[in-house]
């Protein structure tokens, strides 16, 4: 307990200090073992901005507010962090890479391509990865310490009575709600529908049996819009990342290897294997979608009209 007051007394004192104050070796704020650098700083900022889609250029005084922002959170998270190496809690490194790799991948879709990702990061791709990394692996580690704590903590139903006792005349007053119930009747495509892109699926096939580009072929028919720009490539992915029937059929592959048509919830796949590292895989796919018409449309709307009656 003495040693956390501590931490409070010197972050109390750091925060008073300008934010513009010259820094020593990039080093912003330093709460117990732990630092706050200016590039962690950045990196956090520059992705906000880019999941958020700010346009740092016309918007100045935004970025600034949520530089100062995105510092009182990191002095909170390292705060947790501290707590999270005392009480020796971890987390699985599998489930880091999984969530490293997800990231990666949507920034790079959001930029375009890696070049561009770089350029906007002023780092490489391993750099990148890197500081993506830490700053997840940190991400997890707070959350696990907050479920351990909500874990620990036990509200009694006396408890919860007299705190509603105490505070009812300042408890905001909930809008009136009603209690409702619905049929919920999705549009399924007609057999017809589906054997239409069965047959794409399979002219796609053919032309890469035929010594097609795999890459090209996703880039002009895949309706996998994210990675259709990087040509059907889904980079590495664990297992229980993909549908059942899509992992089970791109487990089966050896690298450079194929796969037949294969049917999952959002359509037909043929998956390319790049590489296999033990429980890992990294690869391609090209999925042409099973999508309703306005006959199935119809269809559905007559039907709901029946069970109405």
């Amino acid at each position: 307990m003495k040693r956390f007051f501590s931490y409070i007394i010197v972050l109390t004192f750091l925060l008073n200090i300008s934010y513009s104050q010259q820094l020593v070796e990039g080093v912003l704020v330093v709460v117990g073992n732990e630092v706050i650098l200016k590039t962690e700083v950045d990196q956090y900022l520059q992705s906000y901005i880019l999941q958020n889609k700010i346009d740092a250029q016309k918007n100045p005084e935004i970025v600034e507010k949520l530089r100062k922002q995105t510092i009182e959170h990191l002095i909170d998270q390292k705060l947790m962090l501290v707590k999270a190496e005392e009480d020796t809690i971890t987390i699985e490194e599998e489930m880091l890479d999984s969530q490293v790799d997800q990231r990666i991948r949507y920034m790079i879709d959001q930029v375009g391509s890696e070049d561009k990702l770089e350029s906007l990061f002023g780092s490489s791709m391993k750099k990148i990865r890197k500081d993506t990394r830490k700053i997840l692996k940190e991400q997890m580690l707070v959350e696990k310490v907050r479920s351990e704590q909500f874990r620990a903590m036990k509200i009694s139903r006396r408890e919860v009575e007299e705190f509603y006792e105490m505070y009812q005349d300042s408890l905001p007053v909930r809008n009136e709600s009603v209690e409702i119930a619905h049929i919920l009747k999705l549009i399924k495509p007609s057999a017809e529908a589906q054997a239409k892109a069965y047959q794409e699926a399979e002219s796609v096939l053919q032309q890469i049996n035929a010594g097609a580009d795999f890459a090209e072929l996703a880039m002009e028919h895949s309706d996998d819009q994210a990675s259709a720009k990087r040509g059907g490539d889904l980079g590495l992915m664990s297992r229980g990342d993909f549908v059942p029937e899509f992992e089970a059929a791109a487990f089966q592959l050896e690298d450079g290897q194929i796969s037949g048509i294969v049917q999952t919830q959002f359509g037909y796949h043929i998956i390319k294997m790049i590489e296999r590292r033990g429980e890992k895989v990294h690869t391609q796919h090209i999925l042409i979608q099973t999508m309703p018409n306005e006959d199935d449309e119809n269809r559905t709307i007559e039907e709901l009209k029946e069970i109405r009656k």
